[in-house]
Order: C-alpha cells, then sequence, then structure tokens
C-alpha cells in the first residue's frame, strides 16, 4: 500500500527472490556503482546499506586473487553499513585491498599509510588493521572472516569503519547464514 500526502507515491523496482525453508539468502556487497558476477556465478549487488564515506573506481589490478572484480571499487572514508537480517548466527567476510598508497599514484608507501578499526554491532573486529601489511603488499586482496555475529535488536548488523590514519576502507561485503554453502 502507498499513501501519498503531497505528491503522488511512485516505486523504481521491486524484488522477491525465492529462498531455501528457513534459510536467508547471502548479502553480497560490492563497493561499485553496478552488480558483479564472480568467477563462481554468484551475484554481488551494487554498493547499498552504507552511510558515509565515498565511493572510488581503481583501475589497478589485485594480483593475488581470482576474484580480481570485487576489488575494482572501494567506499572510504569515515563510514558504515546497517545491514538488515533475519535473527540467527552470520559469517561475515571483509574484503580489502591497498589499491591507492604504495601505488604510482601515491607518494606515500604502503606500509602504514592507511589504518583504521572495524567494529560490528559496537564490538571491535579489527583494530589498528593495516590492509598492505596483512595482505603482504599493495594491490594485493585479502579477506577477512568472522564467525557467529548476530544483529542487533533492530534486525541489523551494523557495521563501523573508523579511521585512525588516513581513511578506511572496504571493497566487498558477504553476509552468509551459518551452515549455508551457497
Amino acid at each position: 500500500e502507498f499513501d501519498h500526502e503531497s505528491e503522488p507515491p511512485f516505486i523504481n523496482a521491486i524484488e522477491i527472490l525465492r529462498c531455501s525453508t528457513r534459510r536467508i539468502r547471502p548479502v553480497r556487497i560490492v563497493a561499485q556503482l553496478n552488480p558483479v558476477t564472480d568467477l563462481d556465478g554468484r551475484v554481488w549487488a551494487a554498493d547499498e546499506y552504507f552511510s558515509g564515506g565515498n565511493s572510488v573506481f581503481r583501475r589497478n589490478f589485485v594480483i593475488n586473487s581470482s576474484g580480481k572484480a570485487l576489488y575494482a571499487g572501494e567506499r572510504y572514508g569515515n563510514f558504515s553499513y546497517r545491514i538488515p537480517l533475519a535473527p540467527g548466527k552470520y559469517r561475515l567476510t571483509l574484503h580489502f585491498a591497498e589499491t591507492w598508497f604504495g601505488t604510482p599514484e601515491s607518494r606515500e608507501p604502503a606500509a602504514d599509510a592507511r589504518i583504521f578499526n572495524v567494529f560490528a554491532n559496537g564490538m571491535a573486529l579489527l583494530r589498528d588493521y593495516q590492509v598492505a601489511k596483512d595482505a603482504g603488499g599493495s594491490n594485493r586482496g585479502i579477506a577477512k572472516v568472522f564467525e557467529h555475529l548476530q544483529p542487533n535488536a533492530q534486525g541489523v548488523l551494523f557495521l563501523e569503519f573508523v579511521p585512525i590514519r588516513n581513511y578506511a576502507e572496504v571493497n566487498a561485503i558477504e553476509v552468509v547464514e551459518e551452515n549455508d554453502q551457497s
């Protein structure tokens, strides 16, 4: 039902997807303007559920990942995501690649140029995180996996990316109900 007060209501699209009984479809998001299909045929939605930060598309190639398309876009800054979920336990995978610092476009070395924290519903997942250091250098993708996360009382997994030095960043986010292999 759509009510209107001063302007006629409108909607751009509605999609209803079938899922297995009592199973939640995975949430896959790339920090890009358009959806991406990975090499396994899984569709990653265009950037959504975010607040704050900026997005950028980079032409740098990630050299150590078969899923290079996931790392072409980046959300950076001080930002958050509010991902709506049904009650349950979830596995969160955050995909990162340092594609700015330590590259020809930048003047700073990658080692400690970018440091940030990541929180899920107020709980620290990553502290003083340095993508390039963890990945073994610039232009290398890395996935950080966190198990047994649950939505908050409002039915949201609230992810915060908080800068310490320069900006926080993320390339892709995947939330999968635990015991789901899709």
